[in-house]
């Protein structure tokens, strides 16, 4: 598998660091990201942003910020 050049990735993970080990697998520039105050994260520096799936059950202030359906 080949990844781009110079991606980078944000990553909002839940309780485990699977999303992290499979960057550092991949050879990926990542980092963790801090949802203390989401409004402030600047987005602009990330190619991508994963969400870990499971990050929904464990992380109130994503449940709270998600848009109405």
């Amino acid at each position: 598998m080949s990844v781009e050049n110079g991606l980078t990735v944000g990553i909002i993970n839940s309780y485990d660091n699977t999303l992290e080990a499979a960057c550092r697998e991949l050879g990926l520039s990542h980092a963790l990201l801090d949802l203390k105050d989401p409004g402030s994260l600047d987005l602009s520096k990330w190619s991508t942003i994963i969400v870990d799936i499971r990050a929904y059950l464990v992380r109130e202030i994503l449940r709270c910020k998600r848009p109405a359906p």
